[in-house]
């Protein structure tokens, strides 16, 4: 790894430090065996080397104090960037603030680059990662409020690692320099320190790319999570503002109403949806129909996923055990698969898989992993707002929208924006109940 910056990097590692003009790092070994992190600049010369101890750089042009490795003022290095690049990479990447390197030994041994910066330096680096520069910038604005909060909710959930919010999609996508834009920037410096409060509380305001007309709220998707967030419920993304089961009703003449009070009349003791003749059909003309939805300009608003009989099969071996605790030998296959219960959203809240050799159930969210390996990939479904069919060759999933469904759906933002909504109105209608206040102490 090259660290290199236009004006010299400064490092600190231990008792020693120094400008240079650039620094390689790598893993060395010596003759006993112990591995060590090893630090040159540009002319080959060895800055340091350390078992243990953690590296620290940022651009020299900072005028970093003397112990600026350990401050929690950041704001020197705002205006700077170090770029690192990679052996296994031909671009570099740029980063503000400091760039923390160590060592860490496993079964592998690899340099750990962690990146310390000021709060609105990181949010740069993140909303252009989580909605394109295209966007309304009322969209902009409410993206910048939200990331700011999830961020400042979530901080150590990654302690155990030794930073607070990892760089992909688990925390937030973070990009670093490189994929910061003007646009985006000016609405995240127009937004300064403004997030959402639930009372007194900063609101832990999850987030997804699109809904497909319907949203969620927490305990419809993610286990032991009922009633937690209360400013996040089921909502309709639909223009007109009905939900999925009625929306069918108004636009076929269904000869079946199916309105709100009947339709949570259905719902069992954890609010789910018992799947019938009536409802999937609903469903299904939801669908099919594509409904005119805030979210409609996603490129996964509608979306068919397709796999072989043999295909499907083989990935349920892959993916039950991890799922429901199969054994591989146990699933054998696929005869039946049925969608046995929905959420008041429409998602798939419980899957039946019967084969020739047993039953089994995948509940909530992770029904989307069944055809990745029983974890959250690229390959997974796109959502769980879908119906399944499957005939002597093919098992098809159609569906609606990308992401776990639960909070605010970003393409439905930059829906509202577009039809005029501003950013407040927009965090009002995904939470209900919350507030953007200025939160000036961080």
């Amino acid at each position: 790894m090259e660290i290199s910056s236009p004006g010299g990097v400064r490092y600190v590692c231990g008792s020693k430090s120094g400008v240079a003009p650039s620094v390689k790092l790598s893993i060395s070994e010596n003759m006993f065996g112990t591995l060590r992190l090893k630090a040159v600049n540009d002319k080959g010369k060895i800055l340091v080397q350390s078992e243990k101890e953690t590296f620290f750089v940022c651009p020299a042009e900072a005028e970093a104090g003397k112990d600026w490795y350990s401050s929690d003022d950041l704001s020197a290095f705002s205006r700077f960037a170090c770029k690192v690049k990679r052996d296994s990479q031909q671009d570099t990447e740029s980063y503000r603030g400091i760039l923390c390197l160590s060592l860490k030994k496993g079964t592998k041994s690899y340099l750990e680059l962690i990146n310390r910066l000021a709060l609105e330096d990181y949010l740069k680096g993140v909303v252009p990662c989580e909605a394109p520069d295209t966007f309304h910038p009322e969209a902009l604005k409410t993206m910048a409020c939200i990331a700011r909060s999830y961020a400042l909710c979530n901080l150590r959930r990654h302690e155990a690692d030794g930073f607070d919010l990892c760089s992909r999609v688990h925390c937030q996508k973070y990009g670093g320099a490189d994929k910061e834009s003007d646009a985006v920037s000016e609405q995240i410096e127009s937004t300064a320190g403004e997030v959402l409060y639930f009372g007194k509380l900063i609101a832990n305001s999850n987030y997804f790319s699109t809904c497909g007309g319907s949203g969620e709220e927490p305990g419809s998707i993610w286990q032991n999570q009922a009633n937690s967030y209360p400013y996040m419920k089921t909502y309709s993304d639909t223009k007109d503002a009905a939900p999925w089961y009625e929306y069918s009703y108004k636009s076929y003449n269904d000869d079946v109403e199916l309105d709100g009070e009947k339709f949570k009349a259905l719902a069992d003791k954890d609010g789910f949806i018992e799947n019938s003749a009536v409802i999937e059909k609903k469903f299904r003309y939801f669908i099919d129909s594509k409904p005119d939805c805030f979210c409609s300009g996603s490129n996964r608003f509608r979306w068919t996923a397709e796999l072989t009989v043999e295909d499907f099969n083989s990935k349920l071996k892959e993916s039950l055990p991890k799922l429901c605790g199969a054994k591989a030998e146990d699933i054998g296959a696929v005869t039946e698969l049925k969608v046995a219960k929905r959420t008041k959203g429409g998602r798939c809240a419980e899957f039946d898989i019967v084969t020739d050799k047993g039953s089994f159930k995948v509940l909530g969210d992770e029904v989307r992993w069944i055809v990745s390996q029983g974890s959250v990939n690229s390959l997974s479904l796109n959502s769980a707002l879908f119906y399944v069919d499957m005939d002597d060759k093919h098992v098809t999933f159609t569906g609606g929208g990308w992401g776990h469904g639960v909070g605010m759906c970003q393409y439905g933002m930059n829906g509202r924006a577009m039809a005029g909504n501003t950013y407040k109105d927009i965090i009002s209608y995904y939470y209900p109940g919350c507030a953007v206040r200025s939160f000036n102490n961080f």
